[in-house]
């Protein structure tokens, strides 16, 4: 028993005298820190804070995990920005005075060797470049996943990243397609001074220039590269991507002037001025059985006025009836209506309150007046068209008993659907109620119909369903 118990605390010492440094979460942490910060660099901003979080859960008293995060939650933003210090003034120099000193003259070199220069320059870039994809091969291993936590994958669901199509003015696009990777490598690219070239790849890793001073590069995203022409000369530019290695010739050329556009003079335009009219018409009704005996049964005179012009919700008119009895002049009808109406989002409607004349087919609905008010309007980019009305039967006049108003209770509403209005084969939907205790009983309240119109070339055929036993 004495045996066993020492064996317990001896095990028991030797596992507490275990460094701290050994412990896999701290080097977890480290992990995921380096694999964000790799990210980071390479512009991956998704990519980092995915890591940066997972190295916060892991090490929960780190601040490193915190920083990064906001660092990039503010680059995104765009209240921070890079900015590159300025180089370091350099020492002063004593001062010299001016002599008048001769260059040495340069030895002529012959063409051969010229040539033989150049050769073996383009060798030992290629040679060069050769080694270095294939130390980039032999170092590039498959991206482990990263361990995904249950509750975090719950509470934080990946985001649908919608690519939005971004219109870049004064700058030329280049897609590395196929069709592009069949010139290589000897593709020329030429850039005129002070503009720029965007590359367009997929993950590109890396690039870089032969003869820097010529052009301007900078990293947009992980997929895209700004070329910009800063002095006219050439260059070799290299760049690898899922594709491979790219080699593109850079030639930077003088610029295109191009004529400024001419602008459009712009003319302020007065809406025209309301106009007034006006009409007159009389009648009269004479019997009798011979011309020298007749009397006269009846007479009367109908005035008509309107106004009529455009106000900013479009165009309005306005109009009267009057009519002179025997003793009464009386306002027959009168209405008022917008026409090409604009408010807000709702535009091209036409809306008509009180007389109004209403039809939609000789099923549904003949025809007839009524006091109340219609509408008439679009939807779905004028695929559908759909009028709407509500009043009361019109008001009857009497030549032969004027002051006489009759007003009958009796209202009409219907509601019409058309599917196609401007295009020649349409389609109608109709449907019409009429209520009240002054309707006559043989009359149904409700009718339904369905209304089509087709052309067979030149030849109209319409037609038209209806029902009113429901």
């Amino acid at each position: 028993m004495l045996k066993r118990t020492s064996i317990i605390v001896f095990f028991l010492i030797f596992l507490f005298s275990l460094p701290a440094s050994v412990s896999p979460r701290s080097l977890s942490c480290e992990y995921l820190m380096e694999l964000g910060k790799e990210e980071l660099r390479n512009g991956c901003y998704e990519e980092a804070i995915h890591y940066f979080t997972l190295a916060r859960l892991a090490c929960p008293c780190a601040e490193k995990p915190l920083f990064y995060i906001n660092l990039i939650k503010r680059l995104r933003e765009g209240r921070l920005r890079e900015v590159t210090p300025p180089p370091e003034a350099p020492p002063p120099e004593e001062r010299i005075i001016p002599q008048k000193v001769f260059p040495p003259k340069k030895k002529a070199v012959p063409p051969e060797k010229k040539s033989s220069l150049l050769a073996r320059r383009r060798r030992i870039i290629a040679r060069t470049l050769d080694k270095f994809e294939r130390k980039r091969r032999r170092v590039k291993r498959k991206k482990k996943e990263a361990f995904q936590f249950p509750f975090i994958s719950k509470l934080f669901p990946p985001k649908k990243v919608e690519r939005v199509a971004e219109i870049v003015k004064k700058e030329r696009v280049i897609y590395l397609d196929e069709q592009m990777w069949s010139l290589q490598p000897k593709t020329v690219i030429e850039i005129p001074k002070d503009s720029s070239v965007v590359i367009v790849g997929r993950n590109i890793e890396k690039y870089f220039i032969v003869s820097e001073g010529f052009v301007v590069t900078e990293r947009i995203d992980k997929d895209r590269i700004r070329i910009t022409g800063k002095r006219i000369g050439a260059t070799f530019f290299h760049l690898w991507d899922n594709r491979g290695r790219w080699t593109f010739y850079l030639k930077v050329v003088f610029p295109i002037k191009f004529l400024p556009p001419v602008e459009e003079e712009l003319v302020e335009e007065e809406a025209p001025f309301f106009r007034f009219g006006y009409s007159a018409d009389g009648s009269s009704y004479y019997s009798g059985k011979r011309l020298g005996s007749v009397k006269r049964d009846s007479l009367s005179f109908t005035q008509r006025t309107e106004i009529y012009g455009e106000i900013p919700y479009g165009k309005i008119d306005a109009s009267a009836n009057f009519t002179k009895f025997k003793e009464t002049t009386e306002v027959t009808s009168y209405t008022v209506g917008l026409t090409k109406g604009r408010i807000g989002n709702f535009k091209d409607f036409n809306i008509r309150g009180f007389d109004i004349y209403k039809r939609f087919s000789s099923l549904s609905l003949p025809g007839g007046g009524v006091r109340g008010f219609t509408l008439e309007a679009r939807a779905f980019r004028d695929k559908l068209a759909y009028e709407f009305f509500w009043g009361r039967e019109r008001v009857v006049y009497g030549y032969f008993t004027p002051g006489v108003l009759e007003k009958r209770e009796a209202y009409i509403e219907g509601l019409k659907f058309t599917l196609f209005p401007e295009e020649r084969n349409n389609y109608s939907i109709n449907f019409a109620k009429g209520y009240g205790r002054a309707r006559p009983s043989y009359l149904k309240e409700r009718v339904f119909s369905l209304q089509t119109q087709n052309f067979l070339g030149d030849i109209k055929l319409t037609s038209e369903i209806a029902s009113d036993e429901y």
